[in-house]
This record gives structure tokens, C-alpha cells and sequence, in this order.
């Protein structure tokens, strides 16, 4: 766990990813996470499988690590209390619900505000807070399909291709985290008041379309499916080999000439078809043939031999097997393992975030994972926070326990 964020305290009211990837994020650089659950349930990718490793799912355990779980019953007077009071004691609030929906339990932003005017309150939202879709639930795949991703992913005439992780989610999760940094660092120069922060995933999908965007609002050009290829760089895509795929780069005419030169194509180098690159996007689907009638008659690995000393990029598609074992990978040091409470030995990948000190000496997340904290079991938390963070009696606990407001874990 690094340290940039200690002393912030981030209160934590999502569940699925996109808000739960923000506030891990928050969590590694060292922020006290404490992530409010229901009592019973849970968040509900707790049970969100198969895989699972011991009674929880492995989507839960992947993103929640370095969190301290509060079991609150928010739809009652008394657990509303608890929140509130959290607030008063935190610098950010996250929070993914359907807008209006906490309006009902007077933790809305205008409510929270109330009581503590500094809090950044971060809402996580499918569709925004207006606008015909704002009540609507929503969700990375459906965010991908309106926002036009999936009608520029997969190959050239087939169906709609789902990335393999959900990539909105993600995104979103990030903008959250620059959003919240940026709205502390506010805080901290111009001592202003807190602020409410809106990040939707269709809006997040909408700004990462980019190029694509600015294409089509510009030329009137529609994004289509390209499979792995770029729609204004040629070559640039993965390539059938004999034993898989692999990926050829070439972002200028002097790198197309480097590999016409290796891959003894003369013929195509000097051909007008191919000189520029506006040339080749042109006459992309010819020279795609010349050029996977050669990749195909050797293996990933004897392409990596050929090409060991080229200037332009290239690398297999690699499984995961090929992934985790990839001796540069392996040296960046992003596995971290930890031991859970009910799921034993659990590895992740962890914060890819790397700092260096004027002495060039590196500190990231793994150089100390001994201090994080593995995902936690539901309301593992919740008397210790209650106790610590709002000087709750544990006579008064006992009571919330009894009337079932709160929920604190059973090993």
C-alpha cells in the first residue's frame, strides 16, 4: 500500500466494479477505504460466480482489497444515522445509485452537504443525473452499445463483440479517481468548499470513442469493425501464425519499409499501392493477404527471433498461461498475495502505480503489500470502525447488533 493518500478517509457506498475499482484505486495509494454493505447480502458480486475460492467469488476478491467493510441496513432511521455521522468523519463519499434513490434516505448529496459542506461526493452513475435516461439502471455492456463501442468492435460484417473485461466500468472508475484527486487538490490550495462530482458510464464511453468521434462529427465518417486492425494505420494488427497470433505494428512508412526489408518483400516495398501509408489504408485488404500469406509460415516464437532487432513494435497475443509467465512481466513485481479469512492464499494483480524519489529509488503498492489489507469478509469491520472512527459505545453497538441495523462478521 503506498501513502500518497494517507489521512484521507473515503466513504464507500457502490457495489458491481465501476465504483469499487475507484475506491481500491483510492485504497492503494493509501486512502482508508470504508465500504458499506448490506447486512446479510453483501455487495452482490460477492456471489457473482463461478470461479470462487472458498465461499467468495473471485470478482469480489479482485477488487476489493485494502477496504474495511461496514454492514449497515440503509433503508432504516438508525443505520441512515450511521452514515451520516461517517460523512461528517470523511473527505469523499462514492456512491452508484440509481439517482433519487438516496434522496429517500436523506443521503443525497444535499443532505450529506448539510452536515459536512467539505465532502467530496463522488456519484457513479449509468446515464448521468438528467436526461431521459437518468433513472434508467445501468451497466458497462449497455453503456458499450449506446455509446457506439460495440459497433466498432469485432471483425469486419459479424456480430457485436464484447471486450473481454468490462471496459466502461473501468474507465469510469478512473475518471471517478481523477475527478475525486483533482476536487482534494481544490480543496486543499483554494480551501474551498467540497463538491459534488457526476461521472456516468455513457458519458466516459462517449469521450473514450476519441478519434472515432471526432471522425465522424467532423467528416461525417462512421466507425465500423476493423477486427484487431486500425482504421488509419497500415499494418497495424495481429496477424495469423502457426500456432496463434501475431501483432505488427508499423506507425510510419520507415518502420512498413524495415519490415518489408525482414520479411524479404521487395515486391511490396516498392509497389505505389503501398509507398505511404495513406496509400496502404487504401489498399489495406491486398496488402493484408501479401502479408498474412507470409506471417502464417512460421510459429509466434520464431517471429519473435526474426523480428528481435527491428525498430518498429511487434509481440504475440498471448494467453494468460503465456501472460504470467512472460519474464518481463514476472519482473514488474504486480502480484500481490495475501491471506483472506475464508478463501486462504489469494493473488492479484495489484497497483501498476510506481513512484521514484529524487534518489531514483522506486516505491510502489508491492514493495510493502505486508501492510494492505485483503478483501474483507462482510462486516468485518463494523464494530471497530463504529468504535474507532465514531466513538460509538459498545453498549450502543450491542444495541444496533440486536436490532439488526448493523452486521458485524460471523468466521
Amino acid at each position: 500500500m503506498l501513502k500518497q493518500l494517507s489521512g484521507i478517509r473515503v466513504l464507500d457506498l457502490t457495489r458491481i466494479l465501476a465504483g469499487p475499482y475507484a475506491s481500491m484505486i483510492l485504497g492503494d495509494l493509501g486512502a482508508e477505504i470504508i465500504k458499506i454493505e448490506r447486512p446479510i447480502v453483501g455487495d452482490e458480486t460477492r456471489r457473482l460466480g463461478p470461479p470462487f475460492l472458498g465461499p467468495e467469488s473471485i470478482y469480489f476478491l479482485a477488487i476489493n482489497r485494502n477496504k474495511k467493510s461496514v454492514a449497515v441496513d440503509i433503508t432504516i432511521e438508525k443505520g441512515q444515522n450511521i452514515i451520516q455521522d461517517l460523512a461528517t468523519k470523511s473527505h469523499v463519499l462514492i456512491e452508484n445509485f440509481v439517482p433519487g434513490k438516496l434522496n429517500q434516505f436523506n443521503l443525497d448529496y444535499h443532505s450529506i452537504a448539510k452536515k459536512n459542506p467539505n465532502l467530496i461526493y463522488c456519484s457513479l452513475t449509468g446515464f448521468g443525473q438528467t436526461g431521459a435516461y437518468a433513472t434508467r439502471p445501468g451497466f458497462d455492456l449497455l453503456a458499450q452499445g449506446i455509446g457506439g463501442l460495440l459497433n466498432v468492435t469485432g471483425p469486419e460484417g459479424g456480430e457485436p463483440i464484447r471486450p473481454g473485461i468490462a471496459l466502461i466500468d473501468i474507465i469510469t472508475g478512473l475518471y471517478a479517481n481523477i475527478s475525486i484527486l483533482s476536487a482534494l487538490r481544490e480543496i486543499e490550495m483554494n480551501n474551498s468548499n467540497g463538491k459534488w462530482i457526476d461521472c456516468n458510464l455513457l458519458a466516459s464511453q462517449l469521450a473514450v470513442l476519441s478519434t472515432l468521434a471526432a471522425s465522424y462529427l467532423n467528416t461525417g465518417e462512421v466507425g465500423k469493425k476493423y477486427g484487431s486492425a486500425h482504421p488509419s494505420i497500415v499494418p497495424y494488427q495481429a496477424y495469423k501464425t502457426i500456432d496463434g497470433y501475431y501483432v505488427l505494428a508499423c506507425v510510419s512508412d520507415k518502420n512498413f519499409f524495415e519490415l518489408c526489408d525482414v520479411l524479404e518483400l521487395g515486391k511490396i516495398k516498392y509497389n505505389a499501392k503501398f509507398k505511404t501509408n495513406k496509400d496502404r489504408v487504401v489498399n489495406r485488404l491486398e496488402l493484408l493477404s501479401l502479408m498474412q500469406d507470409k506471417m502464417k509460415m512460421k510459429s509466434n516464437s520464431e517471429w519473435g527471433i526474426v523480428l528481435r532487432q527491428v525498430a518498429f513494435a511487434h509481440g504475440p497475443v498471448n494467453d494468460f498461461k503465456a501472460v504470467f509467465s512472460d519474464p518481463n512481466i514476472m519482473q514488474m513485481n504486480l502480484i500481490q498475495t495475501c491471506m483472506h479469512a475464508t478463501a486462504g492464499e489469494l493473488k492479484v494483480v495489484g497497483s501498476p502505480i510506481k513512484f521514484y524519489d529524487n534518489n531514483n529509488q522506486q516505491f510502489s503498492a508491492q514493495d510493502s503489500d505486508s501492510t494492505a489489507l485483503p478483501p474483507p469478509i462482510l462486516g468485518e469491520h463494523t464494530r471497530k470502525v463504529l468504535t474507532d472512527v465514531l466513538n460509538y459505545s459498545q453498549n450502543h453497538i450491542d444495541d444496533l447488533v440486536r436490532d439488526e441495523i448493523i452486521q458485524e462478521s460471523i468466521l
